[in-house]
């Protein structure tokens, strides 16, 4: 099995239509094979900022936990797509990962992640991943 993952990013505030409120997973699979992959969303409380002593021009925020909020197994039929919708919190961080048989290219199974608002009518362009913006993470 292999893995690749948006690496962490953090929710903004806000956008033009409102705040980010949920992360929208598309999932394609370009083969005439059935695909199983598993989707895992991690998230990390916003950290406190730090306060900057005089003079200091860097300084570390405080540790936050990450937790499992989403560990999904998927079945993609053949020439299909599928999404997971996962409630976002803003200023909070989160990490996309997608195990499976799954490369860095998209021959296979293509994956994006974008950040929408409660109606998904507005995207948030800083919460976009497309597939070759995913990383390859540690075999799982």
């Amino acid at each position: 099995m292999s893995s690749i993952t948006t690496g962490p990013f953090r929710v903004p505030v806000s956008f033009p239509g409102g705040s980010p409120s949920r992360l929208i997973i598309t999932l394609k699979n370009h083969t005439d094979k059935v695909k199983d992959v598993r989707v895992v969303v991690q998230e990390c409380p916003a950290p406190t900022q730090p306060l900057f002593p005089s003079g200091a021009r860097c300084v570390v925020s405080n540790e936050t936990p990450e937790i499992v909020i989403c560990d999904e197994d998927i079945v993609l039929g053949s020439q299909s797509c599928r999404q997971v919708f996962v409630d976002v919190a803003i200023r909070n961080i989160y990490r996309v990962t997608v195990i499976g048989k799954i490369k860095e290219n998209e021959k296979d199974v293509e994956v994006s992640v974008v950040g929408s608002d409660i109606n998904l009518q507005f995207h948030e362009p800083t919460m976009f991943f497309r597939h070759e913006d995913f990383v390859k993470a540690d075999d799982k």
